[in-house]
C-alpha cells in the first residue's frame, strides 16, 4: 500500500517500539498522562530522515503511525493495571482481556477507517473532514527531511543543555547520600508542563503546596482525603468547559486592557497599511473642518482598514491560485513546511472573503447614503471594485 516504506524501514520501527514503549508505560505510571504521540514524532524524525527526499515524508508518516499504535497501547495496559489494582482484579485477566482486545482491534480499526475514508472527503481543506493534523505531521516529515538546518537557530543546542540536564539530575537523584536526592526535581514531572502548557504548571504548583501543607497539619487525613479532592478539582475544572464553549459562541470575552488596540497593531506591524491610514486622517479633519461629523472619520477609517485587509486577501488569493497548479508543490523541497503553511492560511483567508467583501460594501452604502457622495479608492468608485470582483467570483 505504501511502497515508499521499505521493509527495513519496519524493522526498524520495531526495534525502537519497545524501548519507546517502556518509556511511554513509565511516563504513564508517573503522570497518568499518555505520551505515544510524542514518542510516534521521534519514529518519524528517525525514519523521514533515513528514507531521504523522495521518499522521506510517506516513510515518516507511516511509521509514525506505526510506533504510535504500538506505544499508545503500553500506556493504556499500564492505566488498566493500575485500575485493577484499585478494584483487586487479576492481573492475568487484565493482561488477557488486553491481547484479546488487541486482536479484535487489528481487524476492527482497519475497517472502521478505510469505511469513513470511503465515505467522506477526508482531508480536503473546505470540506467538513479538514484533518488539520495532517498537515501539521506532513510539516514535520517534511522538516526530517531537511534535517537539523531547518530547525530554528540554537534549538539543537537547547535539546543539548536539557537531555544533560535530565541525565545529572535522574544521577543525582540515584546516587545521593543522606537522602538528600528527594529535593532533586524530576525530569519527567517537569517536562510535562513544556508539552501541555504553563496553566497546567501553575495548577500542579499549586496542588502540590496544598497537599504539603495538609500534610504538615494532618498527615493520616491528608492521605485519605487528597485523592477524592484531587478528583473533584479536575472534575470541576472539566465541567468549566462546557459554560467557556457557551460564552465564546456568544462572543463574551474577558476584560483584557491594552495600550494598543487590534488596529494600532495592525498599522505598527503594515507599513502600507500606515501609510493610508495618515491619509484618510488628513480627509477625516478635512471632512471636520467642512462641518462633517466626527463619527463620519471613523466610519471611513473604518472602511480604508477594511480595504486593505480585503486587498491582501486578493493577493494571497491570487498566490494560492498559482500554487494550486504548480504540481511540484508537494515534493519535499527546502522550505516547502513554510509554503505549506502559507498556503493553509491562505485559503483560511479566501475562505472568509464572501463575509469580508459584503461587510465592506454594507459599510460603504452605509457612509455614502449618509454622505450623498461616493466612496472613492485610488480615484475609483468602491462599491463598482466590489461588484466586479463579486461578479468575476
Amino acid at each position: 500500500m505504501f511502497p515508499e516504506l521499505k521493509w527495513y524501514y519496519v524493522v526498524v520501527a520495531y526495534i525502537l517500539a519497545p524501548s519507546l514503549s517502556f518509556c511511554n508505560a513509565y511516563g504513564a505510571g508517573l503522570t497518568d498522562m499518555n505520551m505515544a504521540y510524542n514518542y510516534g514524532k521521534v519514529a518519524l524524525f528517525l525514519l523521514a530522515s533515513l528514507a531521504g527526499k523522495n521518499n522521506g515524508v510517506v516513510a515518516g508518516l507511516v511509521g509514525c503511525g506505526l510506533i504510535k499504535s504500538i506505544v499508545s497501547i503500553s500506556s493504556d495496559l499500564m492505566h488498566d493495571f493500575k485500575t485493577g489494582h484499585l478494584t483487586l482484579t487479576s492481573p492475568r485477566s487484565m493482561l488477557l482481556s488486553q491481547a484479546i482486545g488487541t486482536v479484535i482491534g487489528c481487524v476492527v480499526a482497519p475497517v472502521t477507517f478505510f469505511l469513513f475514508y470511503k465515505a467522506f472527503d477526508v482531508g480536503n481543506p473546505n470540506g467538513e473532514y479538514k484533518a488539520p493534523y495532517a498537515i501539521i505531521y506532513r510539516n514535520m516529515a517534511i522538516l526530517g527531511v531537511e534535517g537539523f538546518s531547518a530547525l530554528p537557530q540554537h534549538c539543537l543546542q537547547l535539546c543539548y543543555g536539557f537531555f544533560g540536564f535530565a541525565i545529572l539530575a535522574n544521577l543525582s537523584r540515584d546516587l545521593s547520600l543522606n537522602n538528600s536526592g528527594k529535593y532533586v526535581p524530576l525530569p519527567m514531572a517537569m517536562a510535562v508542563p513544556f508539552l501541555v502548557g504553563a496553566y497546567f504548571a501553575i495548577d500542579m504548583c499549586v496542588g502540590s503546596l496544598v497537599v504539603f501543607a495538609w500534610h504538615k497539619l494532618n498527615s493520616r487525613k491528608a492521605s485519605l482525603m487528597v485523592p477524592a479532592v484531587a478528583s473533584g478539582l479536575i472534575c470541576g475544572d472539566g465541567l468549566w468547559i462546557l459554560p467557556s464553549s457557551i460564552l465564546a459562541l456568544a462572543k463574551i470575552r474577558p476584560p483584557a486592557p491594552s495600550p494598543l488596540s487590534q488596529s494600532d497593531l495592525q498599522r505598527v506591524h503594515d507599513t502600507p497599511t500606515k501609510t493610508r491610514v495618515a491619509e484618510m486622517s488628513t480627509v477625516g479633519q478635512a471632512d471636520i473642518h467642512l462641518g462633517g461629523q466626527g463619527s463620519q472619520m471613523t466610519i471611513r477609517k473604518e472602511i480604508l482598514e477594511k480595504v486593505e485587509k480585503w486587498l491582501t486577501a486578493c493577493e494571497e488569493e491570487s498566490w494560492l491560485e498559482e500554487y494550486n497548479k504548480d504540481d511540484n508543490r508537494y515534493n519535499a523541497a527546502r522550505g516547502a513546511h513554510l509554503t505549506l503553511k502559507r498556503a493553509e492560511k491562505a485559503r483560511n483567508l479566501v475562505n472568509k472573503m464572501p463575509g469580508m467583501v459584503e461587510a465592506l460594501a454594507s459599510k460603504t452604502m452605509t457612509w455614502e447614503s449618509k454622505r450623498g457622495i461616493e466612496f472613492f479608492y485610488d480615484g475609483i468608485h468602491l462599491l463598482s471594485m466590489l461588484e466586479e470582483y463579486t461578479i468575476l467570483h
